[in-house]
């Protein structure tokens, strides 16, 4: 449920057991959650896009899709990408490294409207930074799709998604380490990457989708 009213109808998907406590799994062919468009998901300025996912399947995957304002997804090769639409082509930011198959992997993007500058992280750290004057993050009134492409049936997602986020602003991590990741499925609910934000958007909890509002704090 959601605090701002970005409940998710569900399609086909089903809670397993994620990276912490429950996650959803996804067919690969039909299974998607569909969020109706409000203001809160009318982000314009700075945005951070994220999840843990757990990809089984070399192929296109849509991890978020709101058609004319921003994508987050994996291409077949294993890199994702964060890309915003100002006009086709969509412009946007492609990961060095590749997200491995049947590993719980974290990935976020981040792009500000300002600056125009896109980043890609993965498990905390530093993928690929690139200036784009060219991009621009427009409003949109289009639903919000996850697992699955949003104007056209197609890039489902093959696996799991655990603690997807977005959030209006550019979201900092510190990188994992060995230690911390052998401790982290101790820590039932929150991710280990420290943060600084002011409003998390919208947010996928375990089997919830639900809007939190904070300030100044650590997940």
């Amino acid at each position: 449920m959601s605090g701002n009213a970005n409940n998710a109808a569900i399609n086909g998907t089903v809670i397993v057991a994620g990276n912490f406590g429950n996650a959803r799994s996804f067919n690969g062919t039909s299974d998607y959650l569909l969020s109706n468009h409000s203001t809160s998901l009318n982000i314009t300025g700075q945005i951070t896009l994220e999840a843990w996912v757990y990809p089984t399947e070399n192929k296109m995957i849509n991890i978020f899709s709101k058609e004319g304002a921003y994508q987050f997804y994996i291409f077949e090769d294993g890199t994702f990408s964060i890309g915003v639409y100002s006009g086709y082509p969509w412009r946007q930011i492609t990961s060095k490294n590749k997200v491995p198959l049947n590993k719980w992997t974290h990935i976020a993007g981040t792009f500000d409207n300002t600056t125009k500058k896109f980043q890609v992280f993965m498990n905390g750290i530093l993928d690929h930074d690139t200036t784009d004057h060219y991009a621009s993050l427009y409003s949109s009134s289009q639903p919000l799709y996850i697992g699955r492409n949003g104007s056209a049936s197609v890039y489902y997602m093959k696996g799991m998604i655990d603690e997807m986020r977005i959030s209006n602003n550019i979201r900092t991590y510190t990188p994992m380490t060995n230690i911390i990741n052998s401790l982290v499925k101790t820590i039932s609910g929150r991710n280990i990457f420290k943060a600084e934000l002011s409003q998390p958007i919208y947010s996928i909890n375990h089997n919830s989708i639900r809007v939190i509002q904070r300030n100044n704090c650590q997940n």
